[in-house]
């Protein structure tokens, strides 16, 4: 297995850079997921590192080999499409085994490999079927069955799981991690669905425009992300943002109609500001509470809509201008325009510069 990296790789189709100075260090052994809005740059880069796109600049290493001038077949990837890619007209047997026979793999070794790959799967039962015979996450096995059978240094995976239901891309996406773990192989996962990439990286990597923004621990950059792109992009719902300003003397955020103590860990941030400057709160929907006490002295809020979970209720409310979610106890009864107070976790609140949208520490 090999690590994957980058230096300063750019790509540019007419004039507009897909990726732009991007390095990177993909871990060996990892699953790592780009995500980000579509246009962002993350299938561009999954296809530069396969060779399947050229670079205008900067450069690939597998471990510590350049690739640029290696072909993808060459280079010891093996990729995963949204469109599967299957044979048409070959058994799951044949689809499986066409790597190997392009190899001249001999017939027995093919056998055992394909059963071998097959069962790892729990595909064994439907070897004989043709792809337009199989449901959706079978097919999606097979496609994957077919990369791990030519034992790759690298998969590359690009949005797999995008033509499948909801619940079988949650089903699919547990079978992957799992099957990344047990083969430990150095996985780059594109998606553009946040959750997904939650729950699958071990390293999360947040993409727009070309550029990575930031990278780490998914739980990290949930709790810590650096910018409000970020902070907007990781979680489901995503983060509640409110226009404030801070009040130096009370060390308070005010905006019509609530107000909120700032964290102390920033209260001195903040008063290094202009006291007349404007800020951005963020807070979390987990992370709001409803206060019937009303401890906050603030105006109350207005009731916009209530969506239940089941283990929880989603709701909105209206504080002026904004729409501000929050996740409430399962039991929780509210009517639209009904009127409550809404509280923040103090230790859970973010605030970010207006005009930089950067995180202030």
């Amino acid at each position: 297995m090999v690590e994957v990296r980058t230096a300063n790789l750019t790509k540019k189709f007419g004039g507009v850079a897909a990726v732009d100075d991007v390095t990177f260090t993909f871990k060996d052994k990892e699953l790592t997921v780009l995500v980000g809005p579509s246009g962002c740059g993350k299938t561009t880069l999954l296809r530069l590192i396969s060779g399947l796109e050229v670079p205008l600049k900067g450069e690939i290493y597998f471990g510590d080999k350049l690739v640029n001038d290696i072909p993808p077949w060459r280079r010891g990837i093996s990729m995963v499409f949204q469109s599967y890619a299957l044979y048409p007209n070959m058994s799951v047997f044949d689809n499986l085994a066409f790597p190997l026979k392009a190899k001249k793999t001999s017939k027995e070794e093919i056998k055992n490999k394909v059963e071998e790959v097959a069962k790892l799967l729990d595909i064994s039962s439907f070897l004989a079927r043709k792809p337009r015979e199989l449901s959706g996450g079978q097919m999606q096995r097979v496609a994957v069955g077919r990369a791990i059978i030519r034992e790759p240094d690298v998969f590359l995976m690009d949005e797999p799981l995008s033509n499948l239901d909801a619940k079988l891309r949650v089903y699919m996406r547990t079978e992957l991690k799992r099957l990344q773990k047990e083969l430990g192989i150095t996985t780059i996962y594109v998606t553009h669905d946040q959750a997904e990439a939650m729950t699958m990286s071990d390293t999360l990597v947040v993409m727009n425009e070309g550029h990575i923004l930031q990278s780490g621990d998914p739980e990290e950059m949930y709790r810590k992300p650096r910018n409000v792109f970020v902070a907007g992009f990781i979680g489901s719902p995503s983060m509640n943002f409110i226009d404030c300003r801070f009040d130096s003397n009370n060390g308070l955020l005010l905006s019509e109609p609530f107000k909120c103590k700032a964290p102390a860990r920033i209260i001195e941030a903040l008063r290094a500001k202009a006291p007349e400057e404007n800020f951005i709160l963020g807070v979390r929907p987990d992370d709001i509470l409803i206060d019937d006490s009303n401890s906050t002295e603030c105006e109350p809020v207005t009731v916009y809509m209530t969506e239940p979970l089941g283990y929880a209720v989603l709701v909105t409310v209206r504080a002026g201008s904004s729409l501000i979610k929050l996740i409430a106890p399962p039991h929780t009864r509210l009517d639209i325009e009904e009127k409550c107070w809404i509280n923040f976790k103090e230790e859970a609140i973010h605030v970010f510069d207006a005009k930089t949208k950067e995180l202030i520490l």
